[in-house]
C-alpha cells in the first residue's frame, strides 16, 4: 500500500508505503524459519535451559524483525524515515552518498566516515509488490539527495547491460 501525498501548509511533497518482506518472499521465510528452529533445536538439545532458549529466541527474533514484520518508509523534504516494530530511524538526505539498484529495492548507502556508517552502510527502500510505486520512489529519493535522474538511468542501463552481458 503506498501514498503519494502532498502538505497543504508547504507544498512537501511526502511518499509513504509499506512492504512486508515474510509476505514478498515466502522462500526466504521458509529458510529463515527452518534455520532458526534448527538454532532453537540445537540450543535446547544442548543446554536445556528454557531460560536460555527463551532468550536467545527473543534475539533472534530482533535481529531479523523488519523481515518478520512490516516495514513503513516516509520520504519527504528532509530525508527517509523507516518506521518497524522496534521504533523509528530518521536519515537525512545529505548524508546518502552512493546508490544502488537491486531488482526489489534502491539501496541508499552512507559515507565511510562515522562510526554508524560502520554499522549502519545503508538503507534499503524496499518496492512495494501490488503498487506500481517503484517510480515514484526513485524520482522522490533522487530529488532528495541531489541526483539527477537522466544520468541515474543511463547508469541503470549501463549497469544492467553488464549484469546481462549485453
Amino acid at each position: 500500500m503506498g501514498r503519494n501525498d502532498s502538505d497543504s501548509a508547504g507544498g512537501e511533497k511526502v511518499l509513504t508505503w509499506s512492504v512486508h518482506l515474510l509476505k514478498m518472499k515466502p522462500l526466504r521465510a521458509a529458510k529463515a524459519g527452518i534455520v532458526g528452529l534448527v538454532f532453537l533445536g540445537i540450543l535446547y538439545w544442548g543446554d536445556g535451559d528454557p531460560i536460555m532458549l527463551a532468550v536467545a529466541g527473543l534475539a533472534l527474533i530482533v535481529a531479523i524483525n523488519s523481515f518478520l514484520f512490516p516495514l513503513r518508509y516516509r520520504l519527504d523534504d528532509t530525508g527517509v524515515t523507516l518506521r518497524t516494530v522496534l521504533g523509528k530511524q530518521e536519515f537525512k538526505w545529505r548524508r546518502f552518498k552512493e546508490y544502488y539498484f537491486h531488482d526489489d529495492c534502491l539501496e541508499l548507502s552512507f559515507g565511510r566516515r562515522d562510526l554508524r556508517s560502520k554499522i549502519l552502510r545503508a538503507v534499503y527502500l524496499y518496492y512495494p509488490p501490488e503498487e506500481d510505486m517503484k517510480g515514484a520512489i526513485i524520482r522522490r529519493a533522487f530529488d532528495g539527495i541531489g541526483v539527477d535522474l537522466d544520468e541515474a538511468r543511463s547508469e541503470f542501463a549501463t549497469n544492467e547491460s553488464r549484469e546481462t552481458g549485453n
